[in-house]
Formats: C-alpha cells, structure tokens, sequence
C-alpha cells in the first residue's frame, strides 16, 4: 500500500512557493506620460494566488498648479486596481504638480509579463516618474490591510507594518530637487521624480524626506 505524508506541491515543480514580496523592476525619468515594459515576474506561484503591484510618483513643471491626473494600467490586459493615491501643487516661482499611487492586479501565470501605465492631467506631458514593480506571493486578500497618505514640503506618513506582512512607500519630489531618500525605508529605486521602497519588518515607523511633496503607502498581508 502506497502511503504519502506532508506532500506539498505534487505534480509539475514539486515544493509549493512560500509567500513573499520580491522587487522586480524599476523605471525612472521616462519623461513621458506613458510607460509600457516586459519583465519576468518568475515562475507559477504553486497554489498560491499571485499580484503584481505597481508603485509610482511623479513630478511636472506646469507654469500653474494642477493636481487632477487619472493613472490607468494593466498587466498582462488585466486592469491595476488603485490602492491608494495622493496629489500636491504649487505655484510660482518653484511651481510644481506632484503625484503618488499604488496600485495591483492578480496574474493567472508565470514568465514575461507586459505592464502598461498612462497618466493623464497636469495639463500636459510629465517631467518625470519614477515607478517601481513588485511581485507578491500569497496575499490574504488583494485588498491592502492599510494605506496612508500625505502632501507638502516635507510630508509624511506612519506606515505600520503588519507581522504577517509587508508595505510600499513611494513619494515624490519637486520637479529639479533631483533624488529623494525615504527615511526608515531601503528605497528600491530613486529617480528625478521621487522613490520607491518595501518593507517587510513589522512595526510602526515614520517616512519622509525633507524634499518630499507627495507621499502615500499601502500594506498588504499574507495568507
């Protein structure tokens, strides 16, 4: 009599994915308001459900303050669902319209995957984004636990990281501050734009950087 005990991933693969964020792509000063790339989000999460998640800011230097803007983007042609999304502008002599928004969408399969991104509003072509991708292995839900967000010189937020978890930062700068460095966060891209980080230790912690003028975060916990 055959007998198994404690299988796990039986068929093609063998062992099942653990649960886990793992940075996967990053662009910055596209100049553009549109962006499209192809990039390997890995193999089939094996009986875990698998998001991708797309975090980006922005910065444009209209000659008035504008903060109406829609971001619309898929993966793979399934629609990235906003998580959270915050805007500032200014006006002046250091005018500037900024942006920052998180958003997911689930994937059915493994391998090289397509995310399109398009900004509309400011009132004309962006400056500078900077935009970060993100592949997440068995959230509970792809509903985020907790979002936050902040705008000003200087904004800030409190993320609190749950244990079971992990959490996105992304903020952006005014258009020619150049690069910006989230504090309590190992920031997984910096460009003219803004940044973008994760991170998985739990807890609270405060973020922020001195040249800041949008910033939002959104946590997300695992099965």
């Amino acid at each position: 009599m055959l007998r198994v005990n404690n299988l796990t991933g039986f068929g093609v693969g063998g062992k099942a994915e653990d649960p886990s964020i793992t940075f996967v792509s990053s662009a910055s000063n596209t100049n553009s308001d549109s962006y499209s790339a192809s990039m390997d989000i890995g193999d089939a999460a094996r009986g875990l459900v698998k998001h991708v998640i797309v975090a980006l800011s922005g910065a444009d230097g209209n000659d008035t303050a504008d903060d109406t803007f829609t971001v619309s983007g898929t993966v793979d042609g399934v629609s990235l669902t906003q998580a959270v999304e915050e805007t500032f502008s200014t006006t002046g002599p250091s005018f500037s319209s900024n942006f920052s928004w998180i958003g997911i969408a689930a994937v059915s399969s493994a391998g090289s995957k397509t995310v399109a991104l398009t900004l509309t509003g400011f009132g004309g072509t962006m400056d500078d984004w900077t935009i970060a991708v993100y592949r997440a292995v068995g959230l509970s839900s792809a509903t985020a636990t907790a979002t936050g967000q902040n705008n000003g010189t200087g904004a800030s937020v409190t993320m609190d990281v749950p244990a079971n978890g992990f959490g996105v930062v992304t903020a952006s700068s005014k258009r020619g501050d150049g690069n910006i460095d989230i504090t309590n966060l190992v920031d997984d891209v910096q460009g003219q734009g803004g940044a973008v980080g994760h991170k998985t230790t739990a807890g609270s912690a405060s973020h922020t950087d001195a040249d800041c003028r949008t910033i939002v975060y959104a946590t997300w916990t695992f099965q």
